[in-house]
């Protein structure tokens, strides 16, 4: 299965099986194309393959979840706008559906509708023949190497807005130290801020690529060893979003310098309870 995923083109990175969360200590950002990596995680058989949507990948996943309405949405979609294109589609272990799509302009995640998820930059799926929590494995319906990928609706494109952002909340672990938190934080901005990147309108591009390298300056001391990562990832969605190579390259510089000399502190509120 995993030469599928070769010939597909696409990065992995493994999640638990258990609870379909990340295994690696950067999530979907330690997605990799390289086989050799993938061979020794998934060796495990309680490592379950994610595929990074979006940015990463270059796909966008429509995931339906029958248990919170995702059928009558559905339908819903497709009485208003036609069938769903023929597409890659998967079964998930928990009953509901993936609907895979090639990414044509840059896009973040939503909830499209009651049940119905939309799942791309800054966001992952787990694929087959991963195991599901329930014990069910996810399979194909359509396989990749059956089945060409359809590029996303224009229906669906024409939903997506700019959408506020949900707060980052950093729950506490226990047993977790307070360096471990902080750098916890720190990726999770660093996180947000290359999904915003992706969902700037054309022209307000730069100025956020500026805004956005000047905050992972001020928070760089939280993680130093990370910051390098966060800006590399930036450069990436930058390059994606269509902006100048050249231009990038001085705007992230111009920012960070600047942010790391306004350097903000960071307090992590204790667990209660």
């Amino acid at each position: 299965m995993l030469e599928l995923y070769r010939r597909w083109n696409v990065p992995l990175f493994p999640c638990w099986a258990k609870d379909k969360t990340p295994a690696t200590p950067r999530g979907f950002y330690d997605a990799t194309f390289d086989s050799g990596r993938w061979r020794a995680w998934f060796a495990d058989e309680r490592l379950s393959i994610g595929l990074p949507t979006g940015a990463p990948s270059r796909v966008v996943v429509m995931d339906i979840d029958p248990r919170n309405g995702g059928d009558a949405s559905l339908a819903a979609l497709v009485a208003r706008h036609g069938p769903v294109p023929d597409t890659v589609q998967s079964f998930t272990g928990g009953g509901g559906q993936h609907f895979f799509f090639r990414m044509t302009r840059p896009m973040g995640g939503f909830k499209l509708a009651d049940g119905i998820d939309i799942k791309a930059t800054g966001g992952y799926v787990v694929v087959p023949p991963s195991k599901h929590p329930s014990g069910r494995r996810y399979a194909w319906m359509r396989a990749p190497d059956e089945t060409a990928l359809a590029d996303v609706p224009a229906w669906l494109c024409a939903e997506v807005r700019d959408r506020p952002s949900e707060p980052i909340r950093l729950e506490a672990r226990s047993r977790e130290s307070g360096d471990a938190r902080m750098r916890r934080f720190f990726i999770a901005v660093a996180g947000r801020i290359c999904d915003r990147m992706m969902g700037m309108r054309e022209g307000a591009r730069n100025d956020y690529l500026n805004r956005a390298a000047f905050g992972i300056g001020q928070f760089a001391h939280v993680a130093p060893g990370d910051a390098q990562w966060a800006l590399d990832r930036l450069r990436a969605c930058a390059i994606d979003a269509g902006l100048n190579p050249r231009e990038i390259d001085k705007t992230i510089a111009s920012g960070y310098r600047s942010g790391e000399r306004h350097e903000r502190r960071v307090e992590l509120a204790k667990r209660h309870g």
